[in-house]
């Protein structure tokens, strides 16, 4: 959970705050520790005491009034509005103890208890160390209240400088990344990222924007609803929803370009961003300032043909923006336009940005609508169009959109090995027990013998499994050219004359080997990234236990089991119960010999796992 802070006192806060203490019983002025003239301090009261001895009655009575007028006069200030509260007439100290009715728009909201006020524009933004959810516990829906409304009861009015991070996510999306916003969030508003690295062969970046370094400040995260689940997960949490539940057409493409129409309509700068993108450096060093008039819109590049990708994207507050979207709306809602689609074409980005004497892209361009685009530069802001072609990311990319990947688990699973995903939830900073192995190495008979070894120890034991980085599948179905050993051969070769080659290699990561979500289905054990201890020891202290355990691995060799019934023996007894990391060795490769019990499930790898993987398929279906 995140820390509770306080928000700061808005007008309704400060009328139920002073209804709480006026309801209060009054403390007895004859109690000695109660003394508001003289204070606690009993050498002050002697002092005073002893003064007064020396005046005659006179004086004492001159005194006397002097003493009453200053206590009128301390009371009145506002050191402690019980005194205040004594002089009320009792009609008056009546009404002050009832309740304050709920307003109309108040009950508008799935508010969680009458104790929790709605919140006000706030006086100003303050820069917290954590991000306050507290003020935006409850969600909204469109039957009961506009979006302007709720958002004007939640944040206040719109302000240039100060986006809105609405995010739409259900479902899996919603538990597994909206917590990784958070933490990002957090750490953005504090000033406590990472700083991103150099642009790689010392290149300069097209744009930067010093940002300070304190902090962001108080960040607005909304996320939109698709169903009464999300709803109430949100509510759980503390994440400021909404929810369109009384729109007929509840087609996500649809509800997500309302909504920012909506924003757009009200005034609200926004970040948008997919459930499958991931930062991890602060977005606003790389893009123009928010008040800049030049620029409408700042969005991802789609890293082809010149198009942009609405998974990421920051838009001002304006008419021109709010326009764009009723377009979009119109062709999502009326002829069935993908959104992205009828997006790019509304802004005519592919034929605006290109430069006909050179051929080159523009990264900056205006719609024929009028909409002042900038086109966010592709290395700082990388689309996974192209991730299956090298398997890695740039290094100075400060944010990935898993684009053209396969399914949510891949969407998960990849930018969690690149350094991508926060501590949420105690991710990292809390690690389970944990099994790994260094290499995967051999034929596919060898590496599903492999695995299932693998897979059952960790379930045995109680471990997650942390796979290595990279398995090497040695195979002959594929003919290369006798001469050659061919890496990621894309296709046979065409020459009649090829002969097999005996140990062809493909190295391959670990999720276009197995299928992960269903292994770990299959095998009711917690598959962690590669690389998850590398991330770990990044998020716990070096006088931490975990840091101990994490840095010093306990190797469990094989061959000193004779079975795998020995070696699930083994590793339930002392020491390596209890260490926190085993690090599995088969050098002598005796787990090729052993029988595994039936009971073990069976394991099928990705299809046609010599072929290079590509777009959206990363895993092939298993062949039969």
């Amino acid at each position: 959970m995140l820390d509770t802070l306080p928000a700061p006192r808005t007008e309704l806060a400060d009328r139920f705050l002073t209804a709480r203490r006026s309801a209060a019983p009054r403390p007895s002025t004859t109690d000695a520790s109660f003394s508001p003239i003289f204070g606690k301090d009993r050498r002050q009261r002697s002092s005073l005491l002893a003064a007064m001895s020396t005046f005659g009655k006179p004086q004492i009575r001159l005194l006397g009034i002097v003493g009453v007028l200053i206590v009128l006069l301390w009371a009145t200030s506002g050191q402690d509005e019980l005194l205040i509260t004594g002089m009320l007439s009792e009609e008056a100290r009546e009404a002050r103890r009832q309740p304050k009715t709920p307003s109309k728009v108040s009950q508008a909201f799935d508010t969680l208890s009458s104790y929790n006020p709605l919140r006000t524009a706030p006086r100003e933004i303050a820069r917290y160390a954590s991000y306050d959810f507290t003020s935006a516990i409850a969600g909204g829906r469109s039957s009961a209240i506009t979006l302007e409304l709720f958002l004007a009861e939640r944040v206040g009015p719109p302000i240039r400088t100060r986006p809105i991070w609405l995010t739409l996510a259900d479902g899996d999306y919603l538990t597994h990344s909206v917590p990784h916003l958070v933490v990002y969030l957090n750490k953005l508003a504090s000033g406590t990222l990472p700083k991103a690295k150099a642009r790689t062969l010392g290149e300069a970046d097209p744009v930067f924007t010093a940002q300070p370094e304190e902090g962001k400040g108080l960040q607005f995260m909304l996320v939109l609803c698709l169903s009464d689940f999300c709803m109430q997960h949100s509510r759980e949490k503390g994440y400021m929803a909404y929810r369109y539940d009384d729109t007929k057409n509840q087609d996500a493409a649809y509800l997500k370009s309302l909504i920012l129409q909506h924003l757009a309509e009200a005034g609200y700068p926004v970040i948008f961003l997919d459930g499958d993108a991931f930062a991890r450096n602060d977005v606003f060093q790389y893009m123009y300032p928010l008040d800049d008039d030049t620029i409408d819109l700042q969005i991802q590049d789609e890293h082809r043909i010149g198009l942009t990708n609405i998974g990421f994207f920051q838009q001002a507050g304006n008419e021109r923006i709010a326009e764009l979207w009723r377009q979009v709306v119109h062709e999502v809602d009326v002829n069935h336009k993908w959104d992205q689609d009828a997006f790019n074409v509304l802004l005519n980005a592919s034929a605006s940005r290109l430069d006909t004497k050179d051929g080159t892209r523009k990264s900056r361009f205006t719609s024929p609508g009028g909409v002042q685009t900038y086109v966010l530069d592709q290395k700082r802001f990388w689309a996974g169009h192209y991730y299956h072609l090298r398997g890695a990311l740039p290094p100075e990319a400060i944010l990935v959109h898993m684009t053209c990947t396969d399914n949510k688990w891949l969407k998960f699973m990849i930018p969690a090995a690149h350094g991508y995903w926060q501590d949420a939830n105690h991710y990292y900073s809390q690690p389970p027990k944990i099994l790994t192995t260094p290499t995967l190495f051999g034929t596919k008979p060898v590496l599903i013998q492999q695995l299932r070894l693998l897979l059952a120890a960790a379930q045995a034991s109680g471990r997650a499994f942390v796979p290595p980085a990279r398995t090497i599948v040695i195979s002959d179905e594929y003919p290369t050219v006798p001469d050659r050993t061919y890496i990621n051969p894309m296709a046979p070769p065409r020459d009649s004359k090829a002969g097999k080659l005996e140990h062809a290699m493909h190295m391959r990561n670990f999720w276009s080997v197995v299928d992960i979500h269903k292994v770990a289905e299959d095998t009711n054990v917690t598959l962690l990234e590669p690389n998850y201890i590398m991330h770990a020891l990044a998020n716990v202290q070096p006088d931490s236990p975990h840091f101990s355990a994490l840095t010093h691995p306990a190797d469990f060799d094989l061959s000193f089991s004779k079975t795998y019934a020995e070696m699930i023996k083994r590793l339930s007894e002392a020491p390596h119960v209890d260490e926190p990391v085993l690090n599995i060795i088969d050098s002598m490769r005796v787990s090729e010999l052993w029988q595994l019990p039936a009971s073990i499930p069976p394991l099928k790898l990705c299809g046609k796992i010599e072929i290079e993987p590509y777009c959206t398929t990363l895993c092939r279906p298993a062949d039969n």
